[in-house]
């Protein structure tokens, strides 16, 4: 009954060396932050409704996931495959879909800050014969 908690990182470690980028010292980790998130997902009149938030110290330039963050996503009952979602990202609100189709396709696509559209497919398969 508990939400999951995770903590973690991106790019927290290098060995290279530090570079001058527009007259400032700075090491090579471009996407260097940490952070802690919590999930928690409900089951609603047979709908599954998810949460997440988390809060990130923005890494060393202060740029990448810098604030709280969160967002929600509902997977109505009457298409379980298919998934809408919003987020938060500390900087700007951004939607998006996907569903699996014939427990294999997933199709999805998004729109970040309300206003770029990005969009894919990707291929599932699995190793033993349990299709989730």
């Amino acid at each position: 009954m508990r939400p999951s908690l995770v903590i973690g990182g991106n790019d927290l470690y290098t060995t290279g060396q530090e570079l001058e980028i527009i007259s400032q010292r700075t090491s090579n980790r471009f996407f260097n932050s940490t952070f802690v998130v919590a999930t928690k997902h409900l089951d609603v009149a047979d709908n599954r409704i998810g949460f997440t938030v988390g809060i990130s110290n923005g890494g060393v330039r202060k740029q990448n996931l810098n604030g709280v963050f969160g967002g929600i996503s509902f997977a109505p009952a009457f298409l379980p495959t298919l998934r809408l979602m919003a987020e938060y990202d500390a900087e700007v609100v951004s939607t998006g879909a996907d569903i699996l189709l014939w427990k294999h396709l997933y199709v999805f696509g998004m729109a970040y800050d309300l206003k770029h559209f990005a969009g894919g497919l990707s291929y599932r398969f699995y190793l033993k014969n349990q299709a989730h």
